[in-house]
């Protein structure tokens, strides 16, 4: 009816429609322009009141987390300045993670030395860092073996399940409940408290964080479903896990000499007493080293999962430092053979040694750059 009445009226014969000022026209479109502007203002403004607030947050609870490890006011000052570099510009990120910590770590210690900053204020800043790290609760401390087989499952332990592949996966949460010679026995997975049965003989990809080491993944196949008291699911074991390191850590390149021992991943058993009595020394040279691990280019035959012992001294300090890595990696250039290694067994006493030798070397590298730029500048 409403539809009939506003075609019976014809509005498309109006004087001011057939034929329209100029005028009223351009007032039109200057009032809907402004009603327009005044959205996109009103959004904008909305946007940014919103991340005002979740900053303001943001800040709130990194005081509050502050204020429970009880930092000094020389940490905190410093721990503000390294959460500037925190993903999302989220100060909180900075600190929720190793990873994230020490990324942001490594961009301040860069940015003093591009500003110019003494090897005295690396040791000084390093030294808090450490400080903070424990207080925090980030150490990163391997406690003795990285896990090679799904056989040392402890029980108890958290899973991520993923099934299916492509656009059809989906995530599901376990826990191991036995581990057996011959299967992983676990909880039936589930989502938001919904249990979800697996078919038998279904390929899955299996994820977990072990506390204070790493992320582990490895691939299995669900082997049967017991439906009793205690529903389970049976998996296969993996002989392969992928082991994704938790700190982040920055490389620097260096040609350290080193004499080193090897001993074989079925010799090794604790890291501070396996290579006693072992004389079996070769000459190689750490071609770049992290507080993580670092590449070692070798001489002698060795394998993956080996261990490679080795002392050096770090910046020309009178105190040797002994290392022991685990071969995770091999690879060749040229004629050389490299091995990329991961620490194991060491302190964070230690750790931060080899932090501050790398941060004095980065200190060095930026410096002589600085110099090559400025005597090319004279030159022109």
């Amino acid at each position: 009816m409403c539809a009939r009445v506003f075609l019976a009226t014809n509005w498309w014969e109006f004087e001011w429609i057939s034929d329209p000022d100029p005028v009223a026209v351009v007032i039109a479109l200057c009032v809907v322009a402004a009603a327009l502007l005044s959205l996109v203002l009103f959004d904008v403004t909305a946007y940014y009141r919103y991340r005002r607030q979740v900053r303001e947050r943001q800040w709130r609870t990194f005081d509050a987390i502050v204020a429970l490890h009880r930092l000094i006011p020389s940490e905190i000052a410093l721990l503000r300045r390294l959460v500037r570099h925190a993903p999302d510009d989220s100060p909180v990120s900075g600190i929720n993670s190793p990873a994230n910590f020490d990324l942001c770590v490594e961009q301040e210690i860069a940015q003093m030395a591009r500003e110019g900053g003494t090897a005295e204020d690396i040791d000084e800043a390093t030294s808090l860092i450490s400080s903070m790290r424990r207080k925090l609760g980030l150490d990163f401390v391997t406690r003795g073996q990285h896990l090679r087989s799904t056989h040392s499952l402890a029980p108890n332990q958290e899973l991520k399940i993923t099934a299916g592949s492509g656009d059809a996966a989906w995530e599901l949460l376990s826990s191991v409940v036995r581990v057996s010679e011959r299967e992983i026995m676990i909880s039936v997975p589930e989502k938001q408290g919904e249990s979800y049965a697996l078919e038998e003989g279904a390929e899955i990809a299996v994820e977990f964080v072990r506390e204070n080491d790493a992320i582990y993944r490895f691939q299995s196949r669900i082997l049967k479903n017991f439906a009793g008291r205690l529903p389970l699911v049976f998996i296969a074991h993996s002989r392969d896990m992928e082991r994704i390191q938790l700190r982040r850590h920055f490389r620097i390149e260096t040609e350290m000499p080193v004499r080193y021992r090897v001993l074989a991943a079925e010799q090794f058993e604790k890291p501070l007493e396996a290579f006693v009595g072992v004389e079996n020394w070769e000459e190689g040279t750490v071609v770049n080293i992290s507080g993580g691990g670092a590449l070692i280019e070798l001489t002698g035959e060795i394998s993956n999962g080996d261990y490679i012992n080795f002392d050096t001294s770090l910046d020309d300090e009178k105190t040797q430092v002994n290392l022991t890595c685990e071969v995770v990696r091999i690879t060749h250039e040229g004629d050389s053979k490299i091995a990329h290694t991961a620490f194991v067994g060491i302190t964070e006493r230690v750790r931060d040694k080899i932090i501050k030798y790398v941060f004095r070397r980065q200190l060095d590298k930026i410096r002589s750059e600085q110099k090559e730029l400025e005597a090319a500048r004279r030159r022109r």
